[in-house]
């Protein structure tokens, strides 16, 4: 058996539309063919098939436009590409929006932040993650007033991230990341470090295997944090876990909450991929794009759904307005 595809071919339908005089408001008008997005060059298959390579497997304009020449015949510029992705986010403006409001409701959200650049200059790139959504927000900075204004000052759920200064006192329940705990104490390189990582990736292993109560694996925290070490790193790095005491072993009685933040780094990946290769956006325009596709591609991965059939039915919609 040998598989084989066949050279695509584009699709070039003529629409004949009747143009009628409207005495009542006293101007032409005529019906929306059914099928085609208004004043656009382009069909609704080809929309997403861009938007699935810019945003699903993050393949540059320049190359999307070389893609479809030689596979297609399609000629097409960098800039209408960027015309047709930018309709597409339009219509999922509603779905985009929808993800903000019910991200709050979320029982645990995971999040980060990396940074981003649009024209130049500096942003920051947020992801909250949580088991049905993924948000996506490029802002101006990393206050924590961000965290605020996108899951709410009276958040009921639990957030799970590392220990950056956005992430303190939030005033709501919260999990630090073991992951950066474990990898940070695996770069000790004094005899007293290697221990110490040994005892806290021991202890991690427990509370995650065993149904041990926080309040014991507390006392053994306690315990490790009040050593007297000579190791100056050493003696940073337990200051910084009593530091943050009460939240590492929320996990422990709280099912459905990771020990980690590596759910919200995995979001993230995507987009830091695409910076590495693009360098973020030229212009806002395009940074509301990015998070309005990928957070709601990454919506609907969350539910099983498939790309092309929700781009349909985003896109129907609009159809004979």
């Amino acid at each position: 058996y040998v598989e084989d595809i066949r050279p695509p071919e584009p699709i070039n339908t003529e629409y004949t539309v009747p143009h009628y005089w409207c005495t009542h408001w006293n101007k032409q008008v005529s019906p929306k063919p059914a099928g085609v997005i208004p004043k656009c060059r382009f069909g609704m298959r080809f929309m997403l098939f861009v938007s699935f390579l810019r945003y699903g497997i993050l393949v540059p304009y320049n190359k999307i436009a070389t893609l479809l020449e030689q596979c297609c015949g399609i000629a097409v510029s960098e800039g209408c590409l960027v015309d047709s992705i930018t309709r597409f986010a339009e219509y999922l403006g509603p779905e985009f929006e929808q993800i903000k409001q019910d991200i709050r409701k979320a029982s645990v959200v995971y999040n980060d932040t990396t940074g981003w650049r649009i024209n130049g200059k500096n942003k920051v790139l947020w992801d909250f993650i949580s088991e049905k959504y993924t948000l996506l927000l490029i802002k101006d900075t990393k206050a924590q007033g961000i965290m605020y204004q996108t899951l709410g000052k009276d958040f009921k759920g639990i957030s799970v991230n590392d220990c950056a200064r956005e992430n303190q006192n939030l005033g709501w329940e919260q999990q630090k990341c073991w992951a950066h705990v474990l990898r940070r104490s695996r770069k000790l390189e004094s005899m007293e470090g290697n221990q110490l990582h040994a005892v806290l990736k021991a202890l991690h292993n427990l509370a995650n295997n065993k149904p041990i109560p926080e309040t014991e694996l507390l006392v053994s925290l306690d315990s490790i944090c009040s050593k007297q070490y000579t190791d100056l790193k050493c003696a940073k790095l337990a200051n910084w876990l009593k530091l943050y005491r009460n939240q590492w072993f929320t996990f422990v009685e709280n099912k459905g909450v990771d020990s980690t933040n590596n759910a919200a780094e995995r979001g993230l990946r995507p987009s830091v991929v695409m910076r590495k290769i693009t360098g973020g956006n030229r212009a806002p325009k395009g940074a509301h794009n990015h998070e309005v596709i990928m957070s709601v591609m990454g919506t609907w991965e969350k539910h099983g759904k498939d790309f092309f059939d929700e781009g349909l039915k985003a896109l129907q919609p609009t159809y004979g307005r």
